[in-house]
């Protein structure tokens, strides 16, 4: 193999790299998958919420992106409507934001 075919060879290997790498953000973004849960409050400690959906389990609620404003004054039994992120372990979800709500009234 000549300098100038290995030469060749580099630049393609580092082009495919380059490639592959630049895609792989954009195919992660793609598989976010966005909820939005209307139910009653559990409890709020730290930056977790838990959230009681019908009559389900509850659903924890992390908390670290939704602007504090949002979840402030919550107690136990409020009603709310939590949009969010929820990631490939589906352990729990990453909040967004939060607004409070009425049992049984549609959100615009």
């Amino acid at each position: 193999m000549t300098t100038r075919q290995r030469g060749r060879l580099r630049r393609l290997m580092v082009s495919v790299v380059l490639s592959l790498l630049l895609a792989l953000p954009a195919a992660s973004a793609a598989q976010t998958r966005y909820v939005r849960l209307e139910g009653r409050v559990q409890w709020i400690a730290g930056t977790v919420l838990s959230l009681s959906v019908d009559d389900r389990p509850a659903v924890g609620i992390d908390l670290v992106r939704v602007p504090q404003s949002d979840y402030s004054g919550l107690v136990q039994g409020d009603w709310v409507i939590v949009t969010g992120q929820l990631p490939d372990d589906r352990l729990r979800v990453l909040g967004t934001s939060i607004q409070r709500s009425v049992p049984g009234v549609q959100a615009p």
